[in-house]
């Protein structure tokens, strides 16, 4: 039976501990060097992702204590150091340097800005410590041949290959495109990637235009895609601009037969509550939804929106998964070294919130795992999946209604 459990919370400098606590009987979840097992989580929890960083930091500390209280962590302690990358490569060297060096984590679990987490996962290759990458999808992660790095997410080319698949044989037809962006780092590089797929397919890429984020009105970047008229219209904005992009996307009345939106802007449903009509019609691609067909997820969704009031996005639901599959690892090993670690999720095969999680090898990727991209759209004030058809909730609406007749 479970006895006593004890929570501790303490921030050094840079770096927060963690520690759950929880004194089992018999328990099945080894202890490792005569104390906590440690797990370094490395985010961006300073600098313009902090925001990101913050909530997927929460969603760690959320899955922890939701696995415990589910009986899935049984134990005498873990403990969680979180370490600040700022999302630059330089922070994140010092900060990866300190858990391997210093706090002599087990592993490395996060990564969600794509240079910063290159250079973590150099350091855990380096040092042979197993690092499970959740969110950050830069191709070059899991192309190196790396054996101590894993990858839950998709990679760019893999998403890419998806949406392929959703314009071949979900919205055919579509003859012209445009894609508009914030002058982000990810703005240009998934521009490059869409104009590749579209050219492939004789579509005509007819604008691709950038513009400053947080600037407050992107209406003269939205009036020049009015002008050019393009059926297809292709999104990629911050989680802060996306609410006003589709509010002033609605105001100039900016029609096209699809629109769709990146998820790391777009794919938060309450971003949407006030401006529901805005969204009205607008497609996601995303890798996740709080109604995906996983188990566990209708109660992870429920709890977590019981505790913050809000529903967990794609990189909560990762988070969530990295724990359950780092923790079925530790499980596993017995005795969990940083070799036993990265030999046990070599081998994973499990069910998660996030899907089946399988790392596999193969096609120049390492340790890659393969969950399912999803095309979700706004219909009647609700995300529903419309791609792939075989876990679709509702059809498609294609093409969009003009807005004269909605």
């Amino acid at each position: 039976m479970m006895g006593s459990c004890s929570e501790k919370l303490k921030t050094l400098i840079g770096f927060t501990v963690w520690t759950v606590v929880a004194a089992v009987a018999m328990s099945g979840f080894p202890r490792y060097a005569e104390g906590a097992l440690r797990i370094g989580i490395v985010l961006p929890l300073s600098g313009q992702m902090a925001t990101i960083g913050e909530q997927v930091s929460e969603a760690f500390r959320f899955a922890v204590e939701e696995l415990r209280r589910n009986g899935n962590l049984k134990g005498d302690s873990l403990e969680l150091i979180f370490a600040d990358t700022g999302g630059d490569p330089a922070q994140a060297r010092a900060a990866v340097a300190q858990l391997l060096s210093q706090d002599k984590v087990s592993a490395l679990i996060g990564g969600i800005a794509g240079p910063a987490t290159w250079e973590i996962a150099r350091a855990a290759q380096r040092d042979q410590v197993p690092f499970l990458i959740t969110t950050a999808s830069a191709d070059s992660l899991t192309r190196q041949g790396w054996d101590y790095v894993f990858r839950l997410s998709l990679p760019v080319q893999a998403q890419i290959g998806a949406f392929a698949g959703f314009i071949d044989n979900g919205t055919r037809g579509i003859r012209t495109a445009a894609v508009l962006h914030d002058d982000s780092r990810l703005g240009p590089y998934r521009s490059e990637t869409l104009l590749r797929l579209w050219h492939a397919r004789d579509i005509e890429t007819i604008l691709i235009s950038g513009f400053p984020a947080f600037s407050g009105d992107f209406r003269p970047l939205l009036a020049k895609a009015k002008v050019k008229s393009p059926e297809l219209v292709y999104l990629l904005f911050s989680r802060e601009d996306a609410p006003l992009v589709l509010r002033q996307v609605k105001e100039l009345r900016l029609n096209a037969k699809l629109i769709i939106g990146e998820a790391a802007g777009f794919g938060d449903p309450e971003l949407f509550q006030k401006d529901a009509d805005a969204a009205e019609y607008l497609c996601v691609l995303t890798q996740w939804t709080p109604n995906a067909p996983y188990p566990g997820v209708t109660d992870l969704a429920e709890a977590y929106r019981e505790r913050y009031d809000r529903m967990p996005d794609y990189r909560t639901a990762q988070a969530y998964a990295g724990m359950q599959v780092i923790i079925d690892a530790v499980v596993r090993t017995g005795t969990p070294t940083p070799q036993n670690l990265r030999r046990a999720l070599a081998k994973t095969s499990m069910a998660t919130v996030y899907g089946r999680v399988n790392f596999e090898s193969g096609n120049g990727l390492t340790n890659q795992n393969q969950p399912a991209m999803l095309v979700l759209q706004w219909i009647d004030q609700q995300q529903e999946i419309v791609w792939p058809r075989k876990l679709a909730t509702k059809r498609l609406v294609f093409p969009n209604p003009k807005w004269r007749k909605r």
